[in-house]
């Protein structure tokens, strides 16, 4: 395993608002004074990526309001035709987090806070060798749809993660955390397809991360 821990020390504690007395906004919701466990797998195949998401908490090692996103070479994206993003939260130790990911090598880390400025209206145009789109209901709203963008190398490592949203009103991918919740492949005449036009039609916001 390589790159586990964050060298980059714990900031401070961001507190409860944004500076302008509003609230906070994350990508994925802060789960107080937890930390969340996030791992995605597809059906009959192994979990593929596993993710440490810090939340509000100072845990030794990592650094808080951060996503760190760890990757297995296992699994090829273009293999795995429905994907289930899993999520736990508890007061875990450093330990325990490094537990966690043990196997998995770290792809990439992203803020936990991002807000309305960190979605983008429009499509994003993938560049990887491999890449996928996945499709859900969205938990806040289920009239509503949400996709996953999954890229990967040659190699089947992890490169980027995109999220689609098809309002940004909060600034956040839910409102709570889902414990469970399976996407299904997106596909245009057949043919997998990384457009979120696919999945249904009108305006998208998309957050990457790479």
């Amino acid at each position: 395993m390589t790159n586990v821990k964050s060298n980059h020390g714990n900031k401070q504690d961001p507190g409860n608002d944004d500076g302008g007395g509003g609230p906070i906004m994350e990508q994925i919701p802060v789960s107080t004074n937890k930390s969340t466990k996030v791992w995605i797998a597809g059906r009959d195949i192994k979990t593929f990526l596993q993710i440490i998401v810090t939340n509000n908490r100072l845990v030794p090692g990592f650094d808080m309001d951060t996503e760190y996103w760890y990757t297995s070479t296992d699994v090829s994206i273009t293999d795995v035709p429905s994907v289930t993003f899993h999520s736990e939260s508890g007061p875990y130790s450093e330990e325990e987090l490094i537990a966690y990911v043990e196997g998995y090598r770290q792809a990439f880390t992203t803020r936990q806070t991002i807000g309305t400025s960190g979605w983008a209206k429009g499509a994003y145009a993938p560049t990887a060798a491999k890449k996928r789109l996945y499709k859900a209901v969205d938990p806040d709203d289920s009239t509503k749809q949400i996709g996953l963008l999954i890229e990967q190398g040659p190699d089947n490592a992890l490169t980027g993660i995109t999220w689609y949203k098809q309002t940004n009103t909060s600034g956040t991918l839910f409102a709570r955390t889902p414990a469970s919740l399976t996407f299904a492949l997106v596909t245009h005449e057949g043919s997998p397809s990384t457009s979120p036009s696919d999945i249904a039609s009108g305006a998208w916001y998309h957050a990457h991360a790479s």
